[in-house]
């Protein structure tokens, strides 16, 4: 809880607020929280996200947070948003984004079942708790932080929590983009994926940005050869001719290239070592 002895209008420096934070009990908190939001099925291929985000709705508003729910052409999908606003900003939001749908999973591959939220030897065990619940925990967490202790901000800070993601984000990050755009306009978007690193390069401390990801390429690949049978194989079959095919593909390395973005961040990190 704040420090109720601080002068109302006294704006605590950084390491102030840091020292104020009970951070076993924030650590407990998390945990908590985490082993309860996995144990919410949102597993794909249906993916359904209602029950997380009134999972999620109800913590916010409970602490006072202003939310909004976001429908989608499908019942079961839906997206959440809270802010908890600066009272005199001086720019666009922050937005700390998380998805709420995960991967299926396979119990007898888990040595807790993926739906237990069991915490054990200092890990919560889930489906999600990597992609990325624990990440939309922890961003939970600093935005509860920031408001109980008072903390005066520069901007909004936006809580974005979609559906969709595992699935191209259609009806999750997409639509909120083709459709909602003027009520969320962030000045800039932390998610999933992203790293730190201290003093390895010669700039300093570097966070990764992404500006782009691998993309599907689809092939069709035709053999013109008899068909075949599994009790007779032969190597001029048409299904071993795919299958050299298909092995001659994965077995060539791509040709290297300068890519604008990669050869920018090359140079900007100190050359070699940076690739």
């Amino acid at each position: 809880m704040p420090d109720q002895t601080a002068a109302p209008d006294a704006a605590p420096r950084p390491h102030a607020l840091l020292a104020r934070i009970d951070w076993e009990a924030a650590g407990r908190e998390a945990a908590d929280l985490l082993s309860a939001y996995v144990k919410l099925d949102s597993s794909h291929p249906r993916g359904r996200t209602v029950e997380t985000a009134d999972f999620l709705q109800e913590i916010m508003e409970r602490e006072g947070l202003e939310t909004r729910r976001y429908a989608t052409p499908e019942a079961d999908k839906v997206n959440l948003a809270s802010r908890l606003r600066a009272e005199r900003p001086t720019g666009k939001a922050i937005c700390l984004s998380s998805h709420m749908d995960v991967v299926q999973a396979v119990a007898s591959d888990w040595t807790f079942d993926p739906f237990s939220g069991e915490i054990a030897d200092g890990y919560v065990y889930g489906r999600g708790a990597l992609d990325m619940k624990g990440m939309g925990i922890m961003e939970l967490l600093a935005v509860l932080l920031l408001k109980r202790l008072g903390v005066e901000l520069s901007r909004d800070v936006l809580l974005l929590h979609t559906s969709d993601e595992e699935t191209g984000s259609t009806l999750g990050a997409k639509l909120l983009v083709d459709e909602h755009y003027a009520d969320l306009d962030p000045g800039f978007v932390l998610d999933e994926g992203g790293s730190g690193m201290r003093g390895f390069f010669s700039q300093g401390d570097v966070f990764a940005v992404s500006v782009g990801e691998k993309r599907i390429i689809w092939m069709k690949m035709i053999a013109h050869a008899r068909p075949g049978h599994a009790s007779s194989p032969d190597p001029d079959d048409a299904m071993h001719r795919l299958v050299r095919a298909a092995d001659k593909i994965l077995s060539q390395l791509p040709d290297e290239h300068a890519a604008g973005a990669v050869a920018e961040m090359i140079y900007r990190l100190g050359g070699e070592r940076a690739r």
